[in-house]
């Protein structure tokens, strides 16, 4: 998986993020390291949940997750297409 720097300074005040519910606004750093160079990454809940949650965020589950990647893409953080069925 790459290593990623977040840019703190314009996370801190990110026009969009304020579109986001409060809860979910960290999440968008918990996930972005998903990335690869070109910015894309496979957002299926459940992948996205196994990958970043799992592990030691258990209180986490799969609709959460659901939910965050939904409210990204309505706040244009994220941009979802299918490509070969996934």
């Amino acid at each position: 998986m790459p290593k990623r720097v977040i840019d703190g300074d314009a996370l801190w005040v990110s026009e969009k993020l304020t579109t986001v519910p409060e809860k979910y606004r960290a999440e968008y750093a918990w996930i972005l390291p998903l990335a690869q160079v070109n910015g894309c990454f496979e957002c299926r809940p459940m992948l996205v949940w196994r990958t970043c949650y799992s592990a030691i965020r258990t209180e986490w589950k799969i609709d959460d997750v659901a939910e965050i990647l939904d409210a990204f893409e309505v706040a244009k953080m994220i941009f979802r297409w299918k490509v070969d069925g996934k």
